[in-house]
């Protein structure tokens, strides 16, 4: 497990061989920096702990197609953590002593999920009287990660660039394209320099509507930055986090339209999604050229 975040004392940890996100989801926390999906690899289910804590209470929620696993900090009786998505193992009971790495129990598929998400860890750190509310979680401070990403020089790469994709799977809710070239360990695959700021993309690309470069560098001056060749619009700044709207995009792949690209830490992957599921034309080992449409012009990646 690898230290991704902190908030209120509390450290955030993600898996190594997994990848996760602050931004890519449509729901409140995500857009305020509060909450972050922790990604087992791809075809696993194992839930293990991202923090340390003792075991508040577990609730079955949704009519039991869900569940949440409230942790008190081990620091401060006044923290919390809120965890969704895992149904708790058999053995596991309040006041129990939960270790990072522990195993919680698994992944489950949720009703929160769209047809195109991965399974994962919903991660709150919050206050200990409000542990399961939608808004009101601590913002989580991202230096644990900043600190360890590796970035390309632009002579080498360091611009973004989707000129043709090489389909590495495909199934009926989404496709996994890759660039040429390898992506530095907890980085995503598209790297961008915006005045001053250099970072790592993450998000949903347009279909939540907002996305998030992570990195290094102050805040870029200007009302709208390019992304990917399309307009986006900077909503808040952080240290290490520049948080934008980007919502008047459309995606074409081989001139065929899709939903949406999607783009998360610690994956090599640029997710291509269908407009609905079982409409995906692309196959294993298929190139992709990637085209973005903005409300001001094309770009051809």
């Amino acid at each position: 497990m690898i230290e991704i975040a902190e908030a209120k004392g509390v450290e955030v940890y993600g898996y190594g061989n997994g990848f996760f996100s602050f931004t890519n989801s449509p729901y409140y926390a995500h857009r305020r920096l509060s909450a972050v999906d922790i990604y087992p690899p791809r075809g696993t289910l194992e839930a293990l702990s991202p923090v340390e804590g003792k075991v508040k209470f577990v609730k079955a929620i949704s009519q039991g197609r869900d569940h949440a696993i409230v942790l008190e900090s081990l620091d401060d009786p006044n923290v919390s953590v809120k965890m969704l998505h895992v149904e708790p193992g058999l053995g596991l009971k309040p006041g129990d002593k939960v270790g990072v790495g522990e195993g919680l129990g698994w992944i489950v598929w949720s009703p929160f999920y769209d047809f195109w998400t991965d399974p994962h860890i919903h991660v709150e750190v919050r206050p200990a009287m409000d542990p399961l509310r939608a808004r009101g979680g601590f913002e989580l401070d991202l230096k644990a990660l900043t600190e360890k990403l590796i970035f390309n020089p632009p002579e080498e790469g360091g611009e973004p660039s989707l000129t043709t994709l090489r389909v590495e799977e495909a199934n009926e809710r989404y496709a996994l394209l890759r660039a040429p070239g390898g992506t530095p360990g907890l980085a995503s695959p598209v790297q961008l320099s915006l005045e001053g700021f250099t970072g790592y993309l993450e998000g949903g690309i347009p279909h939540y509507g907002h996305c998030a470069a992570i990195g290094r560098g102050g805040k870029p001056e200007g009302a709208h930055l390019k992304i990917l060749g399309v307009d986006a619009f900077p909503d808040y700044y952080r240290r290490g986090y520049l948080h934008f709207k980007c919502e008047r995009v459309r995606v074409s792949v081989n001139g065929e339209p899709y939903r949406g690209l999607s783009v998360y830490m610690n994956d090599r992957y640029v997710k291509l999604i269908p407009l609905e599921i079982g409409r995906m034309s692309l196959r294993e080992g298929d190139e992709a050229t990637v085209k973005l449409v903005g409300w001001r012009g094309a770009m051809d990646r």
